[in-house]
């Protein structure tokens, strides 16, 4: 999301706006990357330029949080924090009282909602994500054959995003239909390319090695029904629009607004997600998708779905008009 706010503003001859990324990588022509290796050094960067704002996301980890806010003090910067997840109140707490942070940015009224009694309500301000549907088309989905079946998960493979949730009941939708494909793309270093991987290079070893219990075939490699896509860039859609139904944190955990609900269901998909915060504007349940609490709930849907083509096409299409009227009218 960064991303896209910083491509923006760079058009605009009144912003000078500097993209710190780890290592050197393709990027818009309009912005001005700075490779540095990691936050620490990009904070010690910005802090020898004097920039104006430095704009960053939060983390779930306190003490990490706790460290990176003693940075942007040290470094005398102006930060703004997005809330690209809900974190704990200790975090909360730390963001409220840093003299540092000038402004925390909901991404959707029902987060501001959520933390308004916080003290840190006095430094948020909605800002709605931008949501990049340019790759995907504008026309309705394709009509969803009997023989089709094909699941498709978008998100970082990490505890919070909920995809245990679907590793865990996979066996039992494959009983139900044997031929089914699990699309995975993301992986656990959607967030931070400087991860250790497990084995299968698709997330952190100790939610790996719980993931590959449900997933592995009986040599210990992924099942012939999985496949792992790992980070896509534009050409996520072809997946995406080739599949049946679309899932996105199906825990609903510390989510704020779950742009993979919206890019899915951009490509044309139901969305199947967690009934908790952000999702509850970003779904729409009982018509572009469903929203669940829990493993039973999340596999009743699914295997509904599957079972019912033409319910999911007529969410398929709801949902691809949904993302390209009233996601694209709000920005």
């Amino acid at each position: 999301m960064n991303l896209l706010m910083a491509t923006e503003l760079s058009k605009d001859a009144s912003f000078d706006v500097y993209f710190y990324v780890e290592r050197a990588t393709k990027l818009p022509d309009e912005l001005r990357v700075v490779a540095c290796g990691s936050l620490d050094a990009a904070l010690k960067m910005a802090g020898d330029a004097e920039l104006d704002f430095f704009v960053t996301d939060v983390t779930v980890q306190y003490q990490r949080m706790k460290h990176l806010v003693k940075q942007y003090e040290s470094n005398n910067l102006n930060v703004i924090v997005r809330l690209g997840l809900i974190p704990s109140s200790k975090i909360l707490n730390l963001l409220s009282e840093s003299t540092s942070i000038k402004s925390v940015i909901a991404v959707e009224q029902t987060v501001f909602d959520i933390l308004r009694d916080h003290p840190v309500s006095k430094k948020m301000h909605v800002v709605q994500n931008s949501i990049p549907l340019q790759m995907y088309k504008q026309h309705y989905p394709k009509d969803i054959s009997s023989d089709c079946v094909e699941i498709t998960y978008l998100g970082s493979l990490v505890p919070q995003k909920g995809f245990g949730l679907l590793a865990k009941i996979w066996k039992q939708i494959l009983e139900q239909h044997p031929f089914a494909v699990l699309n995975v793309i993301g992986t656990g270093q959607v967030y931070g390319l400087g991860d250790k991987m497990g084995k299968w290079g698709i997330a952190e070893e100790t939610f790996e090695s719980e993931l590959r219990k449900h997933l592995m075939d009986s040599d210990g490699n992924p099942h012939r029904s999985v496949i792992f896509h790992g980070i896509l860039g534009s050409n996520k859609a072809k997946v995406i629009e080739n599949s049946t139904v679309g899932i996105a944190n199906p825990s609903g955990a510390t989510e704020t607004f779950c742009l993979s609900a919206v890019e899915l269901q951009a490509g044309g998909l139901p969305v199947i997600a967690g009934a908790r915060y952000g999702l509850n504007d970003t779904v729409i349940d009982g018509q572009t998708g469903f929203l669940v609490k829990g493993e039973e709930r999340l596999k009743k849907k699914l295997l509904y779905l599957l079972s019912n083509p033409d319910v999911a096409f007529n969410m398929k299409r709801a949902a691809k008009i949904m993302c390209f009227t009233v996601m694209t009218a709000a920005k």
